[in-house]
């Protein structure tokens, strides 16, 4: 059966800009994001999933993602007590991101997905510009987490669907398969690592305004993440 409802995607582009050293004045502006994040809300209809022909439904947790995003995955009661990310990527060619998914990478790509949404967490805390409100930590803690090593993390699942936007103002109407993978990992095992990484600021120079900014958002880093 067809479905039609609203598109949200998180997906995060790895277009990593770590510029700046650390002794460089902070900005006044926001500067453009390490993980720049694309939000669509597109009205779809879903032409064909995997394993449709077999008469499986749509997995629960895609249908999840796609209506509420990762925070939505979470509530499901299978899910408990889990961090869930959701890495994607689509295309005209379904062979095309089969031969993507082969090559996804827990040790290279799970970093990435940690840092991204380390970076939302601190964006939000930080009423939109983190750079002004935490200064240099902003960017310490993001390329912490990037280059860290993680255990832990485990490829649950994966799906794929094909569907047709429908065309308005900002986007031509499509038909795109899009291929869904998601990662999950024990939020206490993460949170031991993410701990060990996140703080390690070296000689990062802040104002007292920042430094103390920064204490706060320590103290419920977790709640927000």
């Amino acid at each position: 059966m067809k479905q039609r409802i609203l598109y949200f995607a998180e997906v995060w582009l790895p277009a990593l800009i770590l510029a700046a050293c650390v002794g460089t004045p902070v900005q006044t502006q926001a500067p453009e994001p390490l993980f720049p994040r694309v939000e669509e809300r597109r009205e779809y209809e879903i032409l064909d999933y995997e394993n449709r022909e077999q008469g499986a439904d749509l997995p629960e947790w895609l249908s999840r993602y796609m209506a509420e995003g990762t925070a939505g995955v979470e509530t499901l009661p299978q899910y408990a007590g889990s961090y869930i990310f959701i890495e994607s990527d689509s295309g005209t060619n379904i062979s095309a991101l089969r031969q993507w998914s082969l090559g996804f990478s827990l040790a290279q790509d799970f970093p990435r997905l940690a840092a991204a949404r380390v970076q939302d967490c601190l964006t939000s805390a930080g009423a939109g510009n983190p750079e002004r409100v935490y200064g240099r930590y902003f960017e310490s803690m993001i390329r912490n987490v990037f280059n860290a090593r993680f255990q832990g993390a485990a490829k649950e699942a994966e799906c794929w669907v094909y569907r047709r936007y429908s065309g308005d103002t900002s986007a031509p109407a499509q038909e795109v398969y899009e291929l869904f993978i998601m990662v999950r990992i024990d939020r206490e095992v993460l949170k031991a690592q993410l701990d060990g990484v996140l703080y390690r600021n070296g000689n990062v120079q802040a104002s007292k305004e920042q430094t103390a900014a920064f204490e706060r958002l320590h103290q419920v880093f977790y709640e927000r993440f």
